[in-house]
């Protein structure tokens, strides 16, 4: 093979390998973009019903006030925007799932105790440390953030953080980003992508640490059972557990002793949970 050939073959692999990865890159960049121009369209709306309101009652209206508002409901918008991308990456998945045949592992019954026992022991264990390093104190956008979901209404916090808010982001990180990226380039891959976006889409330093490590954990599920159900339910599992936490400090006489006990009680459920989900999955590929 002279260099004139040796030349258009690299050219021409160059070209696939090109091909293939800018497909994928858009493959999972257009569900996430079309999820953050829902959000832009409701809470654009929902500025509007605002401003309509106060021009019916006094005739103008005062956007500072306006801003505050909707930033205070935004729970509610979240939930609006929860509702309409639900809809939209179940019939994405189906899609896909119809191009690719994704194989589940149905003898899964102690994988699934584990990952729920794991899922609300990295919450735990995460939140204190997180609490105990001081970086929450700092971030105004988490704070913000926090606020407006502990002074929504309990039935709006279960029904949007605990139970909306986890299916979306499950359909759409690890259904349609880590599905796309894993099928093409492996687990790996799939994995550092879905849980960074996963981090970077929350907004704030603290939620991207946060999110970005439970979802490597929901990933790695996902993945061991083939069950996006599974990931759903440990990412909803989480978020009570995290609002169940918030409201045991807040009771508690002494924080510090209460998060102590999370803490350790949070080590305890993520080391046995993870211990089974390792062991099983050793298992299930020995025999496969």
């Amino acid at each position: 093979m002279d260099v004139a050939e040796i030349a258009v073959t690299a050219a021409k692999s160059y070209n696939v390998i090109m091909k293939k990865f800018l497909k994928t890159l858009w493959s999972i960049l257009w569900p996430v973009v079309l999820y953050l121009l829902i959000a832009f369209v409701v809470e654009i709306i929902h500025s509007m019903v605002f401003v309509y309101k106060d021009y019916l009652t006094t005739g103008d209206f005062n956007m500072s006030e306006i801003m505050e508002k909707v930033t205070e409901q935004s729970l509610y918008s979240t939930g609006v925007v929860s509702i309409i991308s639900c809809v939209i990456f179940v019939i994405i998945i189906i899609h896909d799932r119809k191009k690719h045949p994704k194989n589940t592992n149905k003898r899964r019954i102690r994988i699934t105790v584990a990952a729920l026992m794991a899922a609300v022991g990295a919450c735990l264990t995460e939140n204190v440390i997180l609490s105990a390093s001081g970086i929450t104190q700092y971030d105004e956008a988490f704070n913000v953030i926090n606020d407006i979901i502990t002074g929504s209404p309990v039935f709006t916090q279960v029904l949007v953080a605990v139970i909306l808010g986890p299916l979306t982001e499950e359909l759409l990180f690890r259904g349609i980003i880590y599905s796309r990226v894993e099928r093409n380039y492996g687990f790996w891959p799939g994995l550092i992508v879905s849980t960074l976006l996963f981090g970077a889409l929350h907004g704030n330093f603290s939620q991207f640490i946060y999110a970005a490590l439970l979802g490597v954990l929901f990933t790695y599920a996902y993945h061991i059972s083939g069950s996006l159900i599974l990931s759903v339910v440990m990412h909803m599992v989480a978020n009570a557990a995290s609002l169940v936490m918030d409201a045991i400090t807040v009771a508690a006489e002494d924080p510090y002793k209460a998060e102590i006990c999370l803490l350790v009680v949070g080590i305890g459920l993520l080391v046995c949970g993870m211990t089974v989900m390792v062991r099983k999955s050793r298992a299930e590929l020995k025999k496969s």
